[in-house]
């Protein structure tokens, strides 16, 4: 038998066997989170890590990182844990599906499917918003790309990171 034919083989099998989908957490930490412009003055964002969590230092500081996620899922609810001493000014996750199609406008807006807003009020210790309310919470990984986008507003807004609860399509949200 040769290579190809062996390497067929188990590809189908792998296949055949693939276990069914299954609800999931998706932890993403904030030190795996990436800064894109436009900037501020001075051409980058600042932030700094401190024992696991991120400290934003700049105003208007916007994170992204990508999301893959398994086909047969549906998004259950989208959480943003976080730090605020901050009692003016918001942090807030958003789930986002772009799109896409061959001869489409590639700077067509992304889809929000969930956002999330950190609390009112000063409380230092981590804290967790969380929202069950998701526009079009079935995946699509045809024709789609999803990541998430954490802005601060200003600083002395810190963030752990982002969980994503999934479940499959045939299942109900808790």
């Amino acid at each position: 038998m040769t290579r190809i034919g062996f390497g067929l083989i188990i590809a189908m099998l792998a296949w055949i066997a693939a276990p069914p989908a299954r609800a999931e957490t998706i932890a993403l930490s904030a030190m795996g989170f990436v800064t894109h412009c436009p900037c501020p003055v001075g051409g980058s964002f600042a932030e700094e890590e401190q024992a696991g969590t991120l400290k934003t230092i700049q105003p208007s500081s916007r994170f992204f990182m990508p999301v893959s996620f398994p086909n047969g899922v549906k998004v259950c609810s989208l959480s943003l844990v976080y730090r605020d001493v901050n009692a003016n000014d918001p942090m807030r996750a958003r789930l986002l599906r772009k799109t896409y199609a061959t001869g489409s406008n590639p700077f067509s807006a992304p889809i929000t499917m969930a956002s999330v807003t950190s609390a009112s009020g000063v409380v230092d210790a981590v804290r967790i918003a969380t929202t069950k309310t998701i526009n079009q919470a079935g995946i699509g990984n045809a024709n789609s790309f999803y990541y998430v986008l954490v802005e601060s507003a200003t600083f002395n807004l810190d963030f752990l990171g982002v969980k994503i609860e999934t479940r499959p399509t045939s299942q109900t949200c808790p």
